[in-house]
């Protein structure tokens, strides 16, 4: 089927497994169907807000979970063609939508009678499940600015319509700045990086850059020039230095979320974020942050002493990753370059992050070739329980692509729905270099390990079993949200996964078992850099969204608005670059982990306990935890209840206690 309207987009879909038809997809129709779906939605809101009889779960809250169905398959859609496909016709289309989703949101946050008739079915409520949902409803309708008066409620739209744009604006030019690599490289002081950048006519290599900071890249890299070049570039990108300035925009999207945040009543915007989060208060956050950051400098000071004896020249940013290289091959048997040979992608996905699931959960994946997605080359799998009923569809687009937005993630084309009966498609997106006609996909171990963490969200998704969609899977705090995927990762260390997926791509044969045991003990090595740099990141994110709107800096002042945080909190350290900057940190000025990003740590918290108790705890076994009893308590303590309940009572359930806060420290090796 070829869609033709925006019916087709707002009907389920008659392919396998539910998967969106993405055939013919165009922005118009996409436009098109997610205004019909708002239209739709907010009628049906006016309907239950209308209703004569007393206010029950039947009448209110069910019919609620159910206004949005329409809509939401036209937004997975869009969402997927606009982050996984790009480009600039759909780059136009979000810019033309983005006041229209705001408005719609508005619709629902200022629906007065909705809301009050939401309270009534809430008062009587009697089930333990649709009263958490219906106070969660109630919360965010505070959180919002229900009881604002009108003339702030429209400055708050106002507010918001103007963010949604700079978001917007700031998530493109954050993917044009990808692109501003340094060029004219000399492919001999490349080295092996010299493949993973793109050849002139003359021989010279230009390096597209990562997502982030320390580009992969840094540790292969023979001369200290073109590091130095690769790290600058790196860094600058975006600063004004260049063709693309988002300065303007990290001071504006700052600015107006201070505002919004003083407009609902909230001391900061961080404050905002955690007051519907895990994690108790704003100041507990920086106490984790500020601690750990601690602890990784302690680390590093001895460190950076090992790696000088190793380098022929003084350090400089942009060494660190090329010496900690030298000192991984010294101190194992096993290069990452010649590991990268045992890592090749379709046996990772397989026969380690694949096979870890069946392990611990009984699930079975089953290729379909008969499912297509919205680029050549995305893979299916049909995904079974141990009793061979179906749980959905898993989707992996694993293939960098220039308009293509960057880093990871999860994402549902179709949620779990047990009201209408709809099993989840989910997909996991990444940004491999796609290598030579021919040739294999080998991984990173960092690549490893981020195929395993998405998993860990696809399996949220796909083990959903909560009876209110929109508390389904994945819809729980964003502090919560990552523990499921951080957890997901230790399986990729364990020996009995390691042996079934570490093989030579060219032989087939196993890695050594020396190697097996050197990467279950590798787990904390190099983990002061990763910390600092990441808590660096995270304290940057927090610090904008905690300082004062009057204190707040105009663009020409981004960079030392940055200086002066990081030297303030002790994370500044001369060769050790956040992981972000500002004006590349589309986790926080893209939107979505908005005064959030330290929100990975503090799900940490409960990834080390668990891991813990995992190992030690009264289920472990003899294969330390990899086993159904353990996979089972995870999925009916954690996985499959969503937000039905609050999320610490998820994760008590599973071990009978509150998570250690020295665990984080102890796992990183940094104790």
């Amino acid at each position: 089927m070829t869609i033709e309207c925006a019916d087709d987009l707002l009907s389920p879909s008659s392919l396998p497994g539910g998967i969106p038809d993405f055939a013919g997809v165009t922005p118009q129709t996409c436009l098109a169907a997610l205004r019909e779906g708002m239209k739709r939605e907010r009628e049906r809101w006016d309907v239950i807000a209308s209703c004569p009889e007393p206010a029950t779960i039947d009448n209110t809250l069910v019919p609620l979970e159910l206004a949005g169905a329409e809509l939401e398959r036209a937004e997975s859609v869009f969402f997927t063609m606009t982050s996984s496909v790009g480009g600039d016709e759909w780059a136009k289309a979000e810019e033309e939508i983005v006041a229209d989703f705001v408005d719609h949101a508005h619709a629902f946050s200022t629906h007065l009678p909705l809301y009050r008739r939401v309270v009534e079915a809430a008062e009587n409520a009697t089930e333990e499940e649709a009263s958490f949902v219906l106070a969660d409803y109630i919360r965010d309708w505070k959180r919002a600015g229900i009881h604002l008066d009108k003339d702030k409620q429209e400055e708050l739209r106002s507010i918001d319509r103007e963010l949604g744009a700079a978001e917007q604006a700031f998530t493109k030019a954050s993917v044009t700045a990808r692109g501003c690599g340094p060029r004219g490289l000399d492919a001999e002081d490349l080295g092996p990086a010299a493949g993973e950048g793109i050849r002139a006519d003359d021989g010279s290599v230009t390096l597209p850059l990562a997502n982030f900071t320390t580009h992969p890249a840094l540790a292969h890299i023979p001369s200290q020039q073109a590091r130095r070049l690769l790290l600058e570039a790196s860094l600058n990108r975006a600063n004004g230095t260049g063709e693309v300035d988002t300065r303007p925009l990290v001071a504006q999207i700052a600015t107006l979320r201070a505002r919004r945040a003083e407009l609902l009543g909230f001391d900061s915007f961080a404050d905002m974020v955690v007051d519907g989060s895990v994690a108790p208060s704003t100041e507990d956050v920086w106490t984790l942050l500020t601690s750990l950051g601690q602890s990784a400098q302690r680390a590093l000071a001895s460190e950076e002493k090992v790696l000088a004896e190793l380098a022929d020249t003084p350090l400089e940013a942009g060494d660190w990753t090329y010496y900690e290289e030298k000192l991984r091959a010294r101190s194992f048997s096993i290069d990452s370059t010649d590991l990268k040979n045992y890592l090749e992608l379709s046996r990772v996905i397989v026969d380690g992050v694949f096979y870890a699931a069946t392990c611990l959960y009984g699930v079975t994946f089953t290729p379909r070739e008969d499912v297509a997605g919205w680029v050549e080359g995305v893979k299916a799998w049909e995904v079974r329980d141990a009793s061979g009923l179906p749980l959905g569809l898993f989707v992996g687009d694993y293939y960098t692509r220039e308009t293509k937005e960057g880093d990871a993630w999860m994402h549902e084309l179709v949620s779990y729905n047990q009201l209408t009966g709809e099993l989840p498609v989910i997909a996991n997106t990444l940004n491999l270099a796609r290598p030579a006609e021919g040739e294999p996909t080998l991984l990173t171990w960092d690549e490893v390990e981020t195929c395993f963490h998405e998993f860990g969200h696809a399996l949220h998704g796909l083990f959903a079993a909560t009876l209110y969609p929109s508390h389904a899977g994945t819809s729980v705090p964003r502090d919560f949200v990552e523990f499921p995927s951080q957890l997901n990762e230790m399986w990729a260390y364990h020996p009995q996964i390691l042996r079934r997926y570490l093989r030579h791509w060219e032989t087939g044969l196993a890695a050594g078992e020396d190697v097996v045991e050197e990467i279950s003990r590798s787990k904390s090595f190099g983990q002061a850099y990763a910390t600092l740099e990441y808590v660096a990141a995270a304290a940057l994110d927090l610090a904008w969204h905690t300082t004062p709107v009057h204190d707040l800096p105009d663009a020409a002042g981004v960079e030392q608005f940055e200086a002066a945080q990081l030297a303030r909190l002790g994370l500044d350290h001369r060769l050790v670059p956040p992981r972000f900057r500002s004006t590349y940190f589309t986790h926080t000025f893209g939107g979505g982990y908005a005064s959030a990003y330290w929100s990975y740590i503090w799900a940490e918290l409960m990834v080390a306990d668990m891991e813990d108790w995992i190992r030690t705890g009264p289920l472990c076994g003899d294969n330390e935890g990899l086993n159904r009893d353990v996979g089972e308590a995870l999925r009916r303590g954690v996985l499959s209840r969503g937000y039905s309940r609050a999320a610490m009572d998820s994760y008590r359930e599973v071990t009978g206690r509150e998570p250690d806060p020295r665990s984080v420290a102890r796992r990183r090796g940094l104790a």
